[in-house]
């Protein structure tokens, strides 16, 4: 959508202090989730490092990548990005 910045949980993600303790508990257990999901993904490829550790590598990748889309980061420069990140990974 236009005008549309970055993740809704990751924008979230800095206001935990003023958050109500329900909404930091949905964003924790979402979080938990999508990492467990990436990690079964992960495995799959039957990588060199374990799979937790690069799950949480992705998973902060891509929270940093959705802040940064607040800053305007063109598409180019955002898909090499994730271009890299994935050589990375398939590398580890």
């Amino acid at each position: 959508m236009e005008g549309q910045k970055g993740c809704f949980a990751v924008s979230s993600m800095r206001e935990f202090a003023i958050l109500p303790s329900e909404a930091v508990g949905i964003i924790t257990r979402s979080r938990s989730k999508l990492k467990r999901l990436i990690a079964k993904n992960i495995e799959v490829e039957h990588p060199k490092m374990d799979a937790d550790s690069l799950a949480e590598l992705v998973l902060t990748f891509f929270t940093g990548l959705s802040m940064e889309h607040n800053l305007n980061s063109s598409r180019p420069s955002i898909g090499r990005k994730i271009d890299d990140l994935m050589n990375i990974v398939r590398a580890l």
